[in-house]
């Protein structure tokens, strides 16, 4: 049995007879962009990024930074950021920097990140960190993601020109419950 066999509403049983009920895993789909556009979905902020969605607890300075450890992290962040999302990590300079975790730990509240040089540009504690979903130049019409559902969740999208098309930024929120959800941004050219 494959994870893909299941589904939230059923229910199984161990050896001792104990229920044992599969996590409902939902997914979000966002729509109304072309080939090439940037695309950005976060958690929402009444209609902006959440730039303030974790906080950190500990300065990442080094040469070879492969952690970012937050006070604490959603449990329905997705398990890993793979080549469609990431985390955003402010640093010194206020910019944020995109890192895609491979992992992160409930119990350390660590993101596991490819090895990164954090020692010219740290991020001194407190700073913010926040899950971009999705976060990446498509080459699609619609990108998605998924993560286990604990509670409905407003995501924020913001879709800028990748160069191909020039476009005025589109901005929409779309909320994720208990069955998924969909966002679709209205593309408008900027000619």
């Amino acid at each position: 049995m494959q994870a893909a066999d299941t589904a939230a509403a059923d229910t199984y049983f161990d050896l001792q007879n104990n229920p044992i009920t599969p996590p409902n895993n939902v997914t979000f789909t966002v729509s109304g962009f072309i080939s090439g556009d940037y695309v950005l979905c976060t958690e929402d902020n009444s209609g902006d990024i959440n730039f303030t969605q974790m906080v950190s607890d500990t300065t990442a300075n080094s040469v070879t930074q492969t952690a970012i450890s937050v006070v604490s992290i959603p449990s329905d962040t997705p398990t890993t950021a793979g080549t469609k999302g990431g985390i955003r990590v402010e640093r010194d300079d206020g910019l944020y920097s995109l890192h895609r975790y491979t992992s992160w730990s409930s119990a350390t509240n660590d993101f596991t990140i490819p090895s990164t040089d954090f020692s010219v540009n740290p991020a001194t504690t407190p700073f913010n960190v926040f899950v971009s979903y999705l976060d990446l130049t498509t080459a699609a019409t619609s990108e998605n993601f998924s993560y286990v559902y604990s509670s409905d969740r407003t995501h924020f999208v913001r879709v800028r020109d990748g160069g191909a098309t020039p476009i005025k930024t589109a901005e929409t929120t779309g909320v994720m419950g208990t069955n998924g959800g969909t966002a679709s941004v209205n593309r408008i050219d900027d000619a």
